[in-house]
């Protein structure tokens, strides 16, 4: 049989063939914003979630101004060493394209501008599962 690899970045494993997976149907890949254009345009900034430190990004409740759901945004500064950026932008790919599961949260899209990538996902409603788990309640 053949061995399975495991795609590995900080915080991130993937199944290899797993990445792989659904790249040829749907071919989603990182939409380009540009200027005037940007992510106002598309989205109405609610909240902020949490901050990354000055300048490196953070993470944002929105809403899409074309359908009305509820997303998070995470923005993540593009100031990368060499080769990280070409990494990330590859996990990202991948992970666009990943089969969707019910118990996975789902990309909806990544944008790119001249500074920055926004990974938009859907919002889980139900609070903050950190908060569940310390409260001791069962899940």
């Amino acid at each position: 049989p053949q061995q399975r690899r495991k795609l590995q970045l900080p915080g991130v494993c993937l199944d290899a063939a797993d990445a792989r997976q659904g790249a040829g149907r749907a071919g989603r890949d990182i939409r380009v914003l540009r200027p005037p254009e940007t992510v106002g345009d598309l989205y109405v900034f609610r909240e902020a979630l949490h901050e990354h430190g000055p300048g490196q990004g953070a993470v944002v409740g929105a809403v899409c101004r074309r359908t009305g759901r509820d997303v998070i945004i995470k923005t993540r500064a593009r100031r990368f060493a060499a080769g990280g950026e070409r990494a990330w932008r590859s996990l990202l790919v991948r992970m666009l394209n990943l089969d969707s599961h019910s118990h996975v949260i789902r990309l909806t899209e990544v944008l790119e501008d001249e500074r920055h990538y926004h990974v938009v996902m859907e919002r889980c409603s139900g609070g903050e599962l950190f908060d569940l788990l310390r409260s001791g309640a069962d899940v």
